[in-house]
């Protein structure tokens, strides 16, 4: 009886390298996602933008880029972070060149909160894509909210006692934060595209009107 000798082949050291590559491409998508997934916070029951519930801020990019947002880790700490730089002189007061008597808090501004939460929100790095991940489209802040921040940061800081020295830098930077409410996306919102209003989100909050 004749035995069959042909010889067995084994596969290369080649293909055992591109078989192993193809298994570790094949995964990398769902690695990715899982990252993005866990960089997401969601804003349910947040009480710094309660008209903002359904929406994401992507975490920890933002923390890199806003130092006021260090140490957020969690809602909680994300609403105590915006509540404190909302009293805070770095808010308004810093980037408009005042001096002021106070050097750790400022008068609140009308709708503070409601423009930082759609700043926060509509940042295209790290937020609009946590919202896109989830099916969602964040609309814009109305315009005429921004316009109220506006004109109630104005009125603080015509003060000497608020905003004292040259106030060179102080008008030109007003203006050009006039220009972001006309002029950028998360801030020009119409009640036609279903903006959100300074109003829905702080109803008891008027702060310097």
């Amino acid at each position: 009886m004749s035995v069959n000798l042909q010889e067995k082949t084994f596969p290369s050291s080649a293909t055992l390298l591109s078989l192993a590559l193809l298994t570790l491409w094949s995964i990398q998508p769902t690695r990715a996602q899982d990252n993005t997934n866990n960089n997401c916070i969601s804003l349910a029951s947040s009480k710094a933008c309660p008209a903002f519930e359904q929406y994401y801020v992507g975490f920890p990019g933002l923390a890199s880029r806003y130092s006021y947002l260090a140490n957020v880790t969690n809602l909680d700490s994300f609403d105590q972070s915006l509540f404190a730089h909302v009293q805070s002189t770095n808010d308004y007061l810093l980037p408009l060149g005042c001096s002021s008597s106070s050097k750790e808090s400022a008068p609140y501004a009308r709708y503070s909160l409601s423009r930082l939460c759609a700043g926060l929100i509509q940042d295209v790095t790290d937020s609009l894509p946590c919202n896109f991940q989830h099916n969602l489209t964040p609309p814009p802040l109305c315009k005429a909210t921004c316009d109220d921040w506006i004109s109630s940061v104005d009125m603080i800081t015509n003060n000497n006692d608020v905003c004292s020295g040259d106030t060179t830098q102080r008008n030109s930077t007003i203006l050009d934060l006039q220009n972001q409410c006309s002029s950028w996306q998360g801030y020009n919102g119409t009640d036609s595209e279903g903006c959100i209003a300074g109003q829905v989100n702080e109803p008891n909050n008027c702060g310097m009107c």
